[in-house]
């Protein structure tokens, strides 16, 4: 094995072992956003429960009751609305990144081929001659 061959083998090396670790920086991320956006809705729905289990006890009739209930869920439902917005945005901006990394990755494999290739014409020419 030339030394040439031995340079390309850990450049080949280097550059999987980067491009996987961008790949687990892109999934661990989204994981940590997502986790804090379930979080944040066990948190919501746990207030919402005490929030309305609160209610019963102020309310004076039926139908101030279900009026304030009624007002409660249409506040913690925009919440949940919210935070639902959040996680689709996260996976969206991870969706992005994973194709600019497979993109970014075709690229360079690709010029690795096309530079390899020529490396193997170059030596086939040399042993013919």
């Amino acid at each position: 094995m030339t030394e040439q061959t031995i340079d390309q083998i850990k450049a080949a090396g280097d550059t999987a072992y980067g491009a996987w670790k961008r790949l687990a920086g892109i999934q661990s991320e989204l994981a940590r956003r997502l986790a804090d956006v379930q979080f944040q809705l066990t948190s919501l729905g746990v207030e919402c429960s005490a929030e309305q289990f609160s209610l019963v006890g102020k309310s004076s009739n039926y139908k101030d009751l279900l009026n304030s209930e009624s007002k409660v869920l249409t506040d913690y439902a925009n919440k949940y609305l919210e935070l639902t917005r959040d996680a689709a945005e996260a996976m969206n901006e991870a969706r992005d990144e994973v194709v600019g990394w497979v993109d970014g990755n075709v690229s360079d494999l690709s010029g690795k081929i096309a530079e390899a290739g020529k490396s193997v014409a170059k030596g086939g020419r040399k042993a013919a001659a």
